[in-house]
């Protein structure tokens, strides 16, 4: 499935000292990390990076995660851009488009949003998982073991040291890297659930991906 660059993707900005931990305790840590979030509430900043490291756009939005499976992500004027699943659908909605996509739950395996909205059962099969600490922030990384079917040639989520969620980072397979940092987070608060369900406005063209 080929989402836009705006529904967050990042990659390996790493440096310094590292300590390793083993593969199997990599998998069970950060599995349990992300089944702790309940719920999750975040503004992000999001940097999208070519190949080289420089910058080719900056956009800033609101994130919401209740698991198990539901995600809302709305990127904010000038590049607009609203994503919503309820875990059975996911919906990408470019109002500037006055355009609708809709991706079914099959379309959503080995997605970033399907990790963090707490799908977790095929994680040590389908990623090669390795966590290193650096001055307190602790990273995992998430190299795909399928590069052929896989939609992104790496992923990393970045946790500080009270075992918060503080970014991610994705590599695409051109070596564009998108950089997401969250800010005033709100961890297992409640969430209106009505704000993981999609009504097209009127007017708006729907498309159904795959059909």
């Amino acid at each position: 499935m080929a989402l836009k660059n705006t529904f967050f993707t990042a990659a390996v900005l790493l440096s310094g000292l590292f300590c390793s931990v083993s593969w199997a305790d990599d998998v069970d840590d950060l599995s349990a990390k992300l089944r702790a979030l309940n719920t999750f509430s975040a503004h992000f900043e999001q940097r999208l990076l070519d190949d080289s490291g420089a910058e080719l756009q900056k956009t800033e939005g609101q994130v919401k995660v209740s698991n198990p499976g539901r995600f809302f992500w709305q990127v904010e004027p000038p590049f607009e851009q609203t994503v919503v699943t309820d875990g059975e659908q996911l919906w990408v909605y470019d109002p500037d488009m006055e355009q609708v996509t809709v991706y079914s739950k099959q379309q959503l395996a080995s997605t970033p949003a399907q990790l963090l909205s707490g799908d977790f059962a095929e994680l040590a099969k389908t990623y090669a998982i390795t966590a290193s600490m650096n001055k307190g922030a602790l990273t995992y990384r998430m190299a795909p073991k399928d590069e052929q079917t896989s939609n992104f040639a790496g992923l990393e989520f970045i946790f500080d040291k009270k075992d918060r969620l503080e970014g991610m980072i994705l590599e695409d397979k051109l070596g564009q890297r998108t950089v997401v940092t969250f800010s005033k987070r709100q961890l297992n608060k409640p969430i209106d659930a009505s704000i993981f369900s999609f009504k097209p406005p009127a007017g708006t063209d729907v498309i159904h991906s795959g059909s």
